[in-house]
């Protein structure tokens, strides 16, 4: 049996987490021993929301998203005493910080295979300048014993190989899957969502679920509503450490009765099926996992320009790619779906077609799989021919 652990810094709500959960599951369903070894969540983060019971999972309460060279120290080494005591065959890292320190570990331990997963475009608006070109620098060398490093798009393999970050056979694009099977617009379909939320039934509804933090660009979403009339309404859900600074532009802006904070939602698909148009409007974005759920529910979305998302939206054909940092820009789309009603649901049909199949939760997971047997086959070849040369000398 293949031992793999998994390492990733938080099971929080979020892409990278949903992506892990189902390959640890997959995985464990087709006869591979898995541990997933996380951290614990940052305030205000809210635990991922599927179950993780019938997982192994081993939480390490020192390793955390911030840095904090004392927790690190520890973290990394509870991670490695994890890795040399379970004699693993593969580690499988995925985002920054577990990143760093669990390859750090899994090298010191001998482990002799190992992945890694970023989950995004960290080189720009996540962390300062300078902590940039540090972490650049860290992946550098990490990457000279990392097996594979799994992009989900090819914009993020090109800016890894740009900044210098291993060779480009390391490399494989393995786009972020989602369990489409689950996403049927017509059962998620709700008459008392607007009644709920007291919204008419004349108004049109932008929805946007993301992170609360700077580099997901929501202040620019509610700019946007100061170029549109009362007929759209705003429904943000999600929480993070920006959510009183954008509650007070809301005020600043007057759009009270036009922008709706509705925290975080435990599931997506009755929010998504009941909303005009889905908006994203990201300053980076590794992929935009919610974009693809937005599709299967049938909407068009707006999003910007940056990181994968234009390998997930098609601009013109199943939403609208702007500029990031453009309020108006996204208000003019907005007018535009407002305004042609049909051309909206066809793109919302468009948007379906397109992602479900190309964004599948199984074959993310066969071809994470396949990578994983590819690369224990030519570590098992390569001991095999370096024990035969010693022979040949006795």
């Amino acid at each position: 049996m293949i031992k793999v652990a998994h390492i990733i810094t938080r099971m929080c709500q979020g892409g990278a987490q949903e992506n892990t959960y189902l390959t640890v599951k997959y995985l464990m369903e087709k006869n591979f021993h898995v541990d997933l070894i996380t951290g614990r969540l940052s305030k205000g983060e809210k635990e991922i929301r599927f179950p993780l019971d019938d997982i192994n999972v081993i939480h390490i309460d020192e390793l955390v998203r911030e840095i904090n060279p004392l927790k690190d120290l520890i973290a990394f080494l509870k991670i490695y005493r994890i890795l040399k005591n379970g004699k693993y065959d593969i580690v499988h890292t995925h985002t920054s910080k577990a990143g760093v320190l669990g390859r750090i570990a899994a090298k010191f331990a001998k482990v002799p295979v190992i992945i890694h997963t970023p989950h995004g475009h960290v080189f720009y608006g996540y962390f300062p300048k300078f902590l940039t070109k540090i972490i650049i620098f860290v992946e550098r060398i990490l990457a000279k014993f990392t097996d594979a490093i799994i992009t989900l798009s090819e914009k993020s393999k090109q800016e890894h190989l740009q900044n210098g970050i291993g060779k480009e056979s390391q490399y494989v694009k393995i786009i972020s899957g989602i369990e489409v099977e689950k996403y049927v617009k017509e059962n998620f379909e709700n008459i008392n969502f607007r009644r709920r939320l007291n919204i008419g039934e004349n108004k049109f509804i932008i929805g946007c679920a993301s992170r609360l933090v700077s580099v997901k660009g929501i202040n620019y979403l509610i700019e946007s509503m100061r170029f549109l009339d009362d007929k759209f309404v705003l429904l943000i859900a999600g929480e993070g450490e920006e959510r009183d600074f954008l509650e007070k532009l809301v005020k600043e802006y007057g759009l009270e009765k036009k922008v709706y904070f509705l925290g975080m939602l435990d599931d997506l698909r009755e929010f998504l099926a009941n909303i005009d148009v889905f908006v994203l409007p990201s300053l980076n974005e590794g992929m935009g996992r919610v974009l693809v759920e937005a599709g299967l529910m049938e909407k068009p979305c707006v999003a910007t320009r940056v990181g994968g998302i234009p390998e997930v939206v098609i601009d013109g054909k199943t939403g609208f790619l702007v500029s990031p940092g453009s309020g108006q820009e996204i208000a003019e789309r907005l007018k535009y779906f407002e305004k042609n009603p049909h051309m909206m649901k066809v793109m919302g049909r468009n948007a379906k077609i397109y992602v479900k199949d190309k964004f599948s939760a199984k074959i993310m997971c066969e071809k994470i799989e396949s990578l994983y047997r590819d690369i224990l086959k030519r570590k098992e070849r390569w001991k095999l021919k370096i024990f035969s040369g010693k022979n040949k000398e006795f």
